[in-house]
């Protein structure tokens, strides 16, 4: 009889796609032991509200029915219930910053050892060996390694110089050195959707429903953003090639038989920036539009879209591009955030976007370092002139591992001495800014798309609607009109 692997995929948000990683750990372990998921993502959670503000904030399209319908058990029970009549040997839980401390709360009863992996055990591993359940944390990518690892584990095996774990032994913790990565993503298996509820595959897209498959082509990005954990990572994998991307074979093959196999109607592609090569971008379209053609989303950035690549993404059938700016302040994205094009390069990229018929959604973020009122017009004004055909706007969180926390701790913005919540970005702050409370960042979040699209000489207008919920909802009806259509 095989063993048994308890996956748990602790998912904070009840909107979530399929998470690649854990469709990928399960493909692998399949391979040796009896797998199932409980999955939290279809519980209420704190979360929930995520689209309901977007949709206000004119971000996304109100979507008029059939979202998936939420669980009405309780999760803990349920959880508990699952895992007692499973009986596995191992409890192996994936989670990232927003979502580890869920994942955590669900281990109450559970009395076998626990694997804890995922972006924040890799980044912030005293975190989760600290709680009394865990009993092991893996570091890195853990495809190639958990196999073996986890039968060292079952076995009560030695793990000393096991690259990537931590784990307790006679009430120590001993931490192994190394965060392991797969440097050859043409080795992974086909990653396996079965374990996942099918509701996952409803998700919205500009109003309406559709089964949304979610895949990826390279794994990290090149770049050294403040705000995102990659630097830290490329640190941590040190020696190894932090970006990396499937060849084309390989990458074709999981798309045309998962997307036949779960009826797929629409592609999201996870990559931190789409192919970010652009030789092996430009193979890649001109296979898929003749091979695949199933409508696709991605994200990149705007100074590498140039009139080829535009034109080669609209052959291939995409439909959004998701395009960082962070900020319309040329010194702040330089010195702040790391991100060096200057405002002509991402104008041009959204222009040529544009040209080709390339719907555009434009990402900000609030809150900044440095960051005034002006600089968040200056924000607004760049949005305008790149005329992206919907806005995302962020506020500032400063996750673990990023350099960007650092600045807030070294300049008081942030006690590392205080618990800190994880909130939704969308709708919460957490740092001590001394130019704008939470409040005003909310309510500049608020009417930051109708600014974006209203004549300047008008601001006047939106001013008064920050504070007038009236005149607010009455413009937000309006503007909604304008940018989704109706």
């Amino acid at each position: 009889m095989k063993r048994r692997v308890l996956l748990v995929y602790s998912n904070s948000m009840s909107d979530g796609h399929i998470s690649i990683g854990v469709s990928m750990l399960s493909a692998v372990l399949k391979k040796s032991y009896e797998v199932k998921l409980f999955d939290t993502t279809f519980y209420p959670k704190k979360f929930d509200k995520m689209r309901e503000w977007r949709e206000k904030t004119l971000e996304y399209k109100k979507v008029g029915g059939g979202l998936p319908p939420l669980n009405k058990t309780d999760m803990y029970d349920d959880f508990d219930k699952f895992y007692d009549e499973f009986k596995p040997d191992i409890v192996a839980v994936s989670a990232t910053s927003t979502d580890y401390e869920l994942g955590l709360s669900l281990l109450k009863n559970v009395d076998v050892p626990v694997l804890f992996g995922g972006l924040h055990a890799t980044i912030a591993p005293d975190d989760i060996i600290s709680h009394p359940k865990v009993t092991h944390v893996f570091r890195g990518e853990a495809e190639e390694i958990i196999l073996n690892l986890v039968k060292k584990v079952l076995n009560r095996e030695n793990l000393e110089g096991f690259r990537g774990i931590w784990y307790k032994k006679e009430g120590r913790v001993i931490k192994n050195y190394g965060v392991p990565i797969v440097e050859d993503l043409n080795r992974l298996p086909m990653p396996d959707w079965s374990i996942f509820d099918e509701r996952h595959f409803f998700r919205p897209f500009r109003g309406k429903i559709y089964r949304i498959g979610a895949f990826e082509l390279s794994r990290g990005c090149p770049y050294y953003c403040t705000y995102c954990v990659n630097h830290t990572m490329q640190k941590l994998t040190k020696g190894a090639s932090h970006y990396r991307e499937k060849n084309i074979d390989k990458a074709l093959e999981e798309i045309k038989v998962l997307t036949k196999k779960f009826n797929i109607e629409l592609i999201k592609f996870w990559d931190e920036n789409f192919l970010g090569y652009k030789k092996s971008s430009m193979d890649f379209l001109e296979r898929y539009s003749n091979e695949v053609s199933l409508p696709f989303m991605i994200q990149t950035r705007p100074e590498g879209i140039t009139g080829e690549f535009a034109k080669a993404l609209k052959k291939a059938n995409c439909v959004n591009l998701s395009l960082g700016i962070e900020s319309g302040n040329e010194n702040i994205r330089r010195t702040v955030l790391k991100r060096y094009p200057k405002n002509e390069e991402i104008i041009k990229g959204f222009e040529t976007a544009k040209r080709y018929g390339l719907r555009t959604t434009a990402f900000i973020i609030l809150g900044l370092p440095n960051e005034t009122r002006k600089e968040i017009f200056n924000s607004i004004e760049l949005i305008r002139k790149c005329q992206p055909s919907v806005v995302n706007t962020f506020l500032l969180y400063p996750y673990k591992g990023t350099e960007i926390r650092e600045w807030c701790i070294d300049n008081g913005w942030l006690d590392p001495n205080e618990e800190q919540e994880y909130v939704d970005t969308h709708h919460g702050y957490i740092l001590k800014n001394p130019n704008f409370s939470e409040e005003d960042l909310r309510t500049l979040r608020k009417v930051f798309s109708l600014y974006v699209y209203t004549d300047p000489k008008y601001y006047p207008i939106i001013e008064k609607a920050e504070k007038d919920e009236l005149l607010y909802s009455f413009l937000n009806e309006l503007y909604a009109k304008i940018i989704h259509g109706s």
